[in-house]
C-alpha cells in the first residue's frame, strides 16, 4: 500500500501505546467505517522484522478470537504495518486493582482462558512462545472474555532451536512474571515453553493475592502468606510452575492446566510458614526437655486449630448486566445490530468476575442482592 493510499483509508485518531519496536495508534477505517488499532514496527530495528512476521503469523493463524483479528498487514519503506481490532474493554490488572484479590473461582476462571490462548502458541508449528505474560498485556472484555495483545517479547522454536541470540535485540519480558531465563541477563539457557508456565503461575497468584510481583526481589512468593484460608492446591500449584530450576516446573500447559482444574478440590489444612516457623521452635523446645508435654500437645492443637480452612464451593451463575455497567466510564461502545442470536448466547454464557455472581435460587436469580432478578 503505498503512502497516499494509507493516508486515504485510515485517519490516525491518537497513540495508545509505544514499545521497542514501534507505536499503536486508535485509526479510523474509512473503508470499513470502523476504528481499528494500527501498530506500526520499525524493520530496521534488531529483531524488528521478526516481529512484524511473528505477530503477523500468529494473528493470521489464530482460530478463536484470543487476539485482535487482523485485519490488514503491508510493509510502508522501513515500517510494518498490522491493522487490527480495536478490543475495548480494560487491562485485568486495572480490574484487579478496582476489585481487590479475585476468589479462587474467578482466579480459575480467567486462567483457563490464558491457558488455552498459550496452548495455542505453543502448538503452532513452529511454536511460539509469548514470553511476557502479565495483566497489562490482557484485556478484559465487557462479555467477560480475555484477549492477548502485543506479540513484542515473543519468539518462536526456530528462533531458539537455530541458535539466534537471546537478548541481542534489548531486554525482554517483565521481572516478576517473566521466567527468570528470560529476563535475566547472566541466564545460561535460553526460554522455552516452560518460560511461559511460570508466567502462569505469576499470574495466578496475582490474581489470588492482588500483589504484583514486578517489584523486587522478583519472585513469587508464598501465596498463603496473602491468602488466609486458600486451598492447599493454589499454593501447591503455583510454587512448582514458578521454580526457579526450569526442569522442576509442568513441561506442558495441558499439565498446569489439568493440575488448575484439581487445585480448588484439595482440602485440609494449609499451614502459613510461620506457623511452620512456631512449630520448629515448639519441636526444639521439647528436645530441650524446657516444655512439659501436656503443654507442648496444646501449644500444637492451638496451631492447627487456627481457623484456615479451604475454600468452599457453590453453585452460582454469573451476570453481564452489572458488568455493562462498567462501560459508563469508557468511551461508547459501537453496537452490532444485526448480532446473531448464537453470538448473544455465547455472550451470557461467558465466565466473568465475581462481582458479577448470581445465586441460584428457587424462582429465579437474583444479582448479588441488589434486586436484579431473572426467570429461570
Amino acid at each position: 500500500m503505498e503512502k497516499g493510499e494509507l493516508k486515504e483509508r485510515y485517519s490516525r485518531v491518537k497513540r495508545i501505546g509505544k514499545g521497542g519496536f514501534g507505536e499503536v495508534w486508535e485509526v479510523f477505517d474509512k473503508h470499513r467505517q470502523t476504528k481499528a488499532a494500527m501498530k506500526m514496527i520499525d524493520l530496521e530495528k534488531p529483531g524488528g522484522e521478526e516481529s512484524y512476521e511473528r505477530e503477523r503469523m500468529v494473528l493470521s493463524a489464530q482460530t478463536e478470537r484470543f487476539f485482535p483479528v487482523l485485519f490488514d498487514s503491508f510493509r510502508d519503506g522501513a515500517m510494518g504495518i498490522l491493522v487490527m481490532e480495536y478490543v475495548e474493554g480494560i487491562q485485568l490488572k486495572e480490574w484487579v486493582e478496582r476489585q481487590g484479590a479475585l476468589s479462587p473461582q474467578e482466579a480459575e476462571g480467567f486462567l483457563e482462558q490464558v491457558c488455552r490462548m498459550v496452548e495455542f502458541l505453543h502448538g503452532l508449528h513452529p511454536p511460539v512462545l509469548y514470553l511476557d505474560l502479565k495483566p497489562e498485556n490482557l484485556i478484559l472484555e465487557p462479555s467477560g472474555r480475555l484477549r492477548l495483545l502485543d506479540f513484542g517479547a515473543s519468539r518462536t522454536g526456530e528462533e531458539r532451536s537455530l541458535g539466534v541470540s537471546w537478548g541481542s535485540s534489548g531486554v525482554y519480558g517483565t521481572p516478576g512474571y517473566s521466567a527468570p531465563e528470560v529476563w535475566q541477563p547472566e541466564a545460561r539457557r535460553p526460554p522455552d515453553k516452560r518460560s511461559d508456565i511460570y508466567s502462569l503461575g505469576a499470574l495466578l497468584f496475582y490474581l489470588l493475592s492482588a500483589f504484583s510481583p514486578d517489584k523486587p526481589p522478583y519472585q513469587i512468593m508464598d501465596p498463603e502468606d496473602f491468602v488466609p484460608g486458600l486451598s492447599r492446591g493454589y499454593g501447591e500449584l503455583i510454587r512448582r510452575a514458578c521454580e526457579q530450576d526450569p526442569e522442576k516446573r509442568f513441561v506442558q500447559v495441558e499439565e498446569f492446566r489439568s493440575e488448575l482444574s484439581r487445585a480448588g478440590k484439595k482440602r485440609g489444612l494449609f499451614l502459613r510458614h510461620s506457623f511452620g516457623r512456631h512449630l520448629r521452635i515448639l519441636d526444639n523446645v521439647w528436645k530441650t526437655k524446657k516444655l512439659y508435654p501436656g503443654l507442648f500437645l496444646i501449644a500444637l492443637a492451638a496451631a492447627f486449630s487456627f481457623p484456615i480452612k479451604a475454600q468452599e464451593s457453590s453453585e452460582r451463575i454469573y451476570c453481564p448486566e452489572r458488568y455493562l455497567k462498567l462501560k459508563e466510564s469508557y468511551e461508547q461502545r459501537d453496537t452490532d445490530k444485526n448480532a446473531s442470536s448464537e453470538e448473544e448466547e455465547s455472550f451470557y454464557s461467558v465466565p466473568i468476575p465475581e462481582i458479577l455472581l448470581l445465586e441460584k435460587r428457587e424462582n429465579g436469580v437474583i444479582c448479588n442482592g441488589e434486586g436484579f432478578s431473572v426467570s429461570w
